[in-house]
């Protein structure tokens, strides 16, 4: 079998699509990973009756966004 340009093109043109999809099961992987363990983390919680912060789930809390109408 000989080797062209056109078959190597091809391969690539296969690998990269397979590390595409392989980085999005990951991400969503990680997505899952990150939901479990912040769900976790409440159950870990005593009851509240003041609220749940979202550092209470080991997430960042959100930062207020600055308003430039001053």
């Amino acid at each position: 079998m000989q080797i062209t340009k056109e078959f190597l093109l091809a391969e690539i043109t296969k690998m990269t699509a397979q590390r595409n999809h392989a980085h999005d099961v990951a991400v969503a992987a990680q997505a899952a990973i990150d939901t479990m363990q912040a769900l976790v983390a409440r159950l870990n919680l005593p009851e509240q009756d003041s609220g749940l912060k979202f550092s209470d789930l080991g997430l960042p809390d959100p930062v207020p966004v600055e308003s430039n109408n001053g």
